[in-house]
């Protein structure tokens, strides 16, 4: 994420497409999200993540951003 300056759901996409099996825990994923704006912050422009996951994908970033909220200062 940080060498290529991308985002979560784009750095998740790649690295699914080149081993498939994987699967991170919640934990993880919560950590990856608190570290998406730290690096994200020094890049010019913002940009939509481009990738898109299926209806049925195991992991839901909707959840786990409601859920860290609670724990930001």
């Amino acid at each position: 994420m940080k060498t290529k300056q991308s985002h979560l759901k784009d750095a998740f996409d790649y690295i699914k497409q080149r081993r498939s099996e994987v699967s991170p825990n919640f934990s993880f994923m919560g950590q990856l999200l608190q570290f998406e704006p730290k690096i994200l912050s020094s890049t010019p422009t913002h940009q939509a993540p481009s990738s898109q996951f299926p209806p049925n994908f195991f992991f839901n970033f909707d959840s786990l951003y409601s859920c860290l909220c609670c724990f930001r200062a």
